[in-house]
């Protein structure tokens, strides 16, 4: 609100005093006057001077009035900004812009006064004031640097928190440019340059990330962001903030080294679960043993190829169905048991049944397994061979002991046959005497002779027996077998008993043999 007022004075050194003065204002007048009290109010009743002479002692006049009435006294226009209430006590700010009215002499008569409310300008002015010191109390805190680049002069501006960023030592004064970017980084210079030269051609800003080297050699990172100055007269001016960001890089940096780390290891983890995965795929695929999965009411859920080499059975052919119809009827009852145990939460060591090839034939198989939620985990091992290995093992394990035995017993007979040889010598001796002694019948030689025959076949027993125990070499020699059988006919009935009838029958075309 412009509004014009009249103020008349009368020169003299009272115009320094308020006595003799009077001043009236209101917000429905836009004119009052300070005069001396000489004749009436000229249209100013007392009210409204007293109201005058209020707001001149309520406001800081005079701190203004020797400058002002020193400027006027010497023909001057004063101008001064001053804080004074209204009539209804309202405190506002004016901006009064005072000039002398000078009489025909060249005395002051009087003073022409315009004045301008400027208190939302001021009010504006303080708010502004206000946040500048918020901005700056938080840029400080924050420890942004502030900057400013005259792009005519080449002249740079800046903070002491620019300063710190820099490395540089305080106070430092007559910075360029160039200065700034010789602090660059060599890597980073040349975006730094382009995004300055950005910024003073267009009107945009730029931001930008870069690494900085201070004099004693460290790096640092640093994160710069401005723009030019839009304000009218200014606009050859970027303006913006730095800040110091290496600790925030290194924190980034060792962040990405971490993720890079754990993905290392997530890759790791997924190369052995996938090669574990291979491994056990593997292992199905070549194993030389029948794995099964099945749930608990014996339906198959799974088969490995070893089922086709094994029992000869496919995949197809063996899935979907009951593998209880494929063991051995005196095996069911206990693999039905089995099957509970393994319900019931137990594991199976070791458990043997017959499964049906599919040649028809049964095939022994040992089991181990382990149950899971709702399956059943076997593994079988095809025993059939090593079963008939064992049997040929304990038949053999027979053999060698009924070697033994015979081994025993022709050490023993071979010292009984030593015993009754010796007998036999002695009887040899004495019919060999009696048959020289003469003097015998007939009747008596034949019975000494018969008795010798005897002797010699015993003796030829006892030779036998001894080679046999003494495992003397075979020594074959051709012999007529009618005529051995024969021989051995009272021997054989002798031994068996006279209840029982010898009958020898030989065919008396039998060839000569070569025997021992």
């Amino acid at each position: 609100m412009l509004a014009v007022r009249q103020a008349l004075f009368l020169a003299g050194e009272g115009a320094d005093r308020a006595e003799g003065l009077e001043f009236a204002a209101g917000p429905e007048i836009d004119r009052f006057a300070l005069r001396r009290e000489r004749g009436g109010p000229h249209g100013i009743d007392e009210q409204r001077r007293a109201a005058g002479r209020l707001a001149l002692a309520q406001q800081p006049f005079d701190l203004h009035r020797g400058r002002r009435r020193q400027g006027l006294d010497l023909g001057g226009i004063g101008h001064f900004e001053a804080l004074c209430p209204t009539a209804k006590g309202t405190l506002k700010w004016w901006d009064v812009l005072v000039s002398p009215l000078l009489g025909g002499d060249g005395s002051l008569q009087g003073l022409l006064s315009i004045s301008r409310d400027i208190t939302q300008q001021r009010e504006a002015d303080e708010r502004e004031r206000k946040l500048a010191t918020k901005l700056r109390f938080a840029l400080e805190v924050a420890r942004y640097g502030e900057w400013d680049f005259d792009v005519l002069s080449g002249c740079l501006t800046f903070n002491s928190h620019f300063e710190q960023c820099f490395g540089l030592n305080e106070g430092v004064t007559g910075w360029r440019l160039e200065h700034l970017l010789s602090r660059v980084h060599a890597a980073d210079r040349a975006a730094v340059s382009a995004a300055l030269q950005s910024a003073q051609s267009g009107d945009a800003g730029f931001d930008v990330e870069f690494r900085v080297v201070w004099p004693d050699a460290a790096i640092h990172w640093l994160h710069m962001r401005g723009s030019r100055y839009l304000e009218p007269g200014y606009d050859n001016h970027l303006t913006g903030l730095i800040s110091d960001i290496t600790d925030r890089v290194l924190d980034k940096e060792a962040l990405k080294d971490a993720y890079r780390k754990q993905h290392e290891s997530v890759s790791v983890l997924e190369r052995r679960i996938n090669q574990q995965a291979a491994d056990r795929d593997r292992m199905w695929r070549l194993s030389t043993d029948l794995m099964l999965v099945a749930n608990f009411n014996a339906e198959v859920v799974s088969i490995n190829p070893a089922w086709t080499t094994i029992l000869g059975y496919e995949t197809g052919a063996v899935v979907g169905s009951n593998f209880m119809a494929l063991v051995h009827p005196d095996d069911q009852a206990a693999t039905l048991n089995e099957v509970g145990s393994l319900a019931s939460g137990l594991t199976t060591l070791r458990f043997e049944n017959r499964y049906r090839h599919a040649d028809g034939s049964w095939r022994d198989v040992s089991w181990t397994a382990v149950p899971d939620v709702d399956l059943i985990h076997a593994v079988g091992r095809d025993i059939t061979d090593e079963k008939l290995a064992a049997e040929a093992l304990r038949q053999t394990e027979s053999a060698l002991l009924q070697s033994q035995k015979l081994e025993s017993i022709g050490k023993l007979t071979g010292g009984v046959a030593h015993d009754f040889n010796n007998v036999l010598q002695i009887i040899s001796g004495n019919l060999q005497l009696l048959q020289m002694a003469g003097g015998a019948n007939a009747a008596t030689l034949k019975r000494l002779a018969t008795a010798t025959v005897a002797v010699e076949r015993g003796a030829r027993l006892a030779s036998q027996l001894l080679s046999f125990a003494r495992r003397h070499p075979l020594k074959p020699v051709v012999a007529d077998l009618r005529q051995l059988l024969h021989s051995m006919d009272d021997l054989l009935q002798r031994a068996i008993g006279e209840s029982v009838a010898v009958a020898l029958t030989v065919d008396p075309h039998l060839w000569r043999t070569l025997i021992d």
